[in-house]
């Protein structure tokens, strides 16, 4: 059995001569001397390595869409995001990385861009290594109604919206007031303002989502009605979220939509292409129009609406995303100057996250892993910055922790790319372990400290994944009785 297959040997032989051209070629030529020519000129090159994995992942799967390449793709755009706009030279307007000069030393902006590079390269040479060619190939077959599995799903997805929609209106009619009253910055207090018991309820409303997915998948083949229903109901979730100022949170949703309905619907193909692209561009400008306006009072419909604009819709996206990229040129100066770096500290206190504090700890021990926190009180700010997978691995291990994204590549490739969409039918549980992951982990995963990423894990995914395992246990014991 050969080792690995031609063409997988040689995607990963020319993401290894970028990593080497990267880390030693270019940082030669380059040196400390980061002027604007030189990000520009760095910037051009990541675009054109970055843009090029893309086609090799299309090249390697066959696949326009697939779980792994929506994390790549978020992680690109909020790791790196602003090489693209200083690469065409868009304007970014006060988004702009290099507008914070001198408050960010240059120097770490073009190191952080190196740095972001390389790693992302890294994770996708992870995830390449760990793919499995000898998935079965794409053949959508009709689901049969008398399948365990989809007996499962139907049942799981009941409980769900059974425990889950009171939540939801529990917690909207808590916060949709609130933001009204007081701007976007009043979601995290009315969240705050929560009992620790009540601290669940925002989670629990977080499953109303994903038992939608779990009806849409059993309708999209059996009840064309049905599936409508079941999207309807998705968007006006969706509208809801948005309205409220949570951009990412419904975007990750209508990224699940879109896993889901290529898994158990009908597939995008290159047709759609300039369909979908029209729709995420008009959908950009939606986005920015939220942003604009999320921190206003007594705002409507009709404020968001008045504030869309199409003109520099790039540029101010990406911009925003982009700027996640600040957390690692931030952390690069700070560590910098002290030397003091984590060596995976971080990681193992994220692991008690899911521990409840009970009164044995004055300060939890999770605390000590948000990143985010850390450099908000170095820099003292009052609001938050947000974090990277990205940064905390510089943090942790300074540039070995490259290393550490090879690593992340390769867990999470495994997991994503375990899923084909002929399989997805034959094994609903993985599929949807899938499914749940972009929903609710990809955006704590890409932009926080992976103290983030536990809590939705265990008491999402985890938890749903362990209920659907104890129902199919049921469910096939009743069967052979």
């Amino acid at each position: 059995m050969r080792f690995m297959s031609r063409r997988k040997l040689k995607i990963m032989s020319v993401i290894m001569i970028f990593i080497f051209v990267d880390l030693f070629v270019l940082k030669e030529i380059v040196g400390v001397n980061y002027d604007d020519y030189t990000i520009r000129f760095i910037s051009i090159v990541s675009s054109l390595e970055l843009i090029s994995t893309f086609i090799m992942w299309k090249k390697l799967t066959g696949e326009y869409i697939s779980p792994f390449l929506i994390v790549y793709f978020v992680a690109v755009m909020f790791g790196i995001g602003q090489c693209f706009c200083w690469a065409l030279g868009i304007n970014m307007g006060e988004m702009d990385l290099l507008q914070y000069i001198p408050r960010i030393n240059k120097l770490y902006i073009g190191e952080s861009l190196q740095y972001s590079l390389v790693g992302l390269l890294f994770f996708f040479v992870g995830s390449v290594w760990t793919y499995n060619e000898n998935a079965v190939p794409i053949k959508h077959s009709d689901m049969c109604d008398d399948n365990i599995g989809l007996k499962t799903i139907r049942t799981v997805s009941t409980i769900l919206l059974i425990v889950s929609v009171p939540c939801v209106f529990i917690n909207y009619m808590r916060i949709i007031p609130t933001v009204l009253a007081k701007g976007y910055l009043g979601y995290y207090t009315s969240v705050s303002e929560y009992s620790q018991m009540g601290q669940f309820i925002p989670l629990i409303a977080s499953w109303f989502p994903i038992a939608l997915l779990m009806k849409y998948a059993i309708h999209v083949s059996s009840n064309k009605v049905y599936a409508k229903i079941d999207t309807v109901a998705l968007l006006i979730y969706i509208a809801i979220v948005l309205f409220i100022g949570g951009r990412s949170g419904a975007v990750l949703v209508i990224l699940a939509f879109m896993l889901t309905k290529q898994y158990f619907g009908t597939p995008i193909t290159k047709k759609d292409i300039v369909p979908v692209g029209i729709a995420g561009y008009f959908s950009m400008g939606l986005l920015s129009a939220i942003a604009s306006t999320r921190t206003q009072t007594n705002r409507s419909l009709v404020s968001v609406f008045s504030a869309f604009s199409m003109t520099s819709v790039i540029g101010s996206l990406i911009g925003e995303l982009g700027w996640s990229m600040s957390s690692l040129a931030w952390t690069m100066q700070l560590i910098g100057t002290s030397g003091k770096f984590r060596l995976g500290e971080t990681y193992l206190y994220a692991l008690t996250a899911v521990i409840p504090n009970l009164g044995f700890w004055k300060t939890h021990p999770a605390l000590k892993a948000n990143l985010g926190d850390w450099m908000q009180q170095e820099l003292g700010r009052s609001s938050g910055l947000g974090y990277t997978f990205i940064a905390e691995s510089f943090a942790n291990f300074s540039w070995y922790g490259l290393l550490v994204l090879l690593i992340w590549g390769m867990i999470i490739g495994k997991i994503l790319n375990s899923v084909t969409f002929e399989s997805a039918k034959k094994d609903y549980k993985k599929a949807f372990v899938v499914i749940m992951l972009i929903s609710t982990v990809l955006k704590a995963f890409v932009r926080s400290s992976f103290s983030a990423v536990m809590r939705q894990l265990f008491f999402t995914v985890l938890l749903i994944y362990f209920m659907m395992l104890m129902v199919e246990n049921y469910l096939k014991k009743k069967e052979r009785n």
